[in-house]
């Protein structure tokens, strides 16, 4: 199966899982070089209503292994499940939805998950060593 597929049907498959009202998705190849998938809210010109679009760069899930797609698309159901305000509460909560998934649905990947955080703690990006990090210092 392709791997654009197989994020495709993860989508669906989670959202039913995890009862999560199933976002649009959208081929974006134009996202960042590190970013499989990105979450957006979108306006329906009709109804005037609003609803969760996850646009995801096929490219990048060509080599993505099938257990950091299952990571990525987890983290970014966590952005459609919860909220937040600040940027750095918003990943966090979106990240701690993924890690609570992954251990119930996905045990067998957990512990990479796991090494993903220690490696995504000591980044010097700005947002995701500290929302990461303080997850990781919860977990233990």
């Amino acid at each position: 199966m392709k791997k654009d597929k197989f994020f495709i049907n993860s989508v669906i498959k989670l959202c039913g899982q995890l009862k999560i009202n199933r976002p649009l998705l959208q081929k974006d190849n134009r996202l960042g070089k590190n970013y499989i998938a990105s979450v957006c809210k979108g306006q329906n010109i009709k109804t005037k209503k609003y609803r969760y679009i996850i646009r995801y760069n096929a490219t990048m899930l060509k080599t993505t292994p099938k257990c950091d797609i299952i990571h990525a698309v987890l983290h970014e159901l966590g952005h459609v499940k919860t909220t937040a305000k600040l940027t750095i509460d918003r990943e966090y909560k979106a990240e701690k939805f993924a890690v609570k998934a992954i251990k119930k649905y996905y045990p067998q990947y957990y512990k990479s998950v796991l090494n993903y955080l220690q490696i995504v703690s000591k980044f010097k990006d700005k947002i995701y060593p500290k929302a990461f990090g303080k997850l990781l210092k919860e977990i233990k």
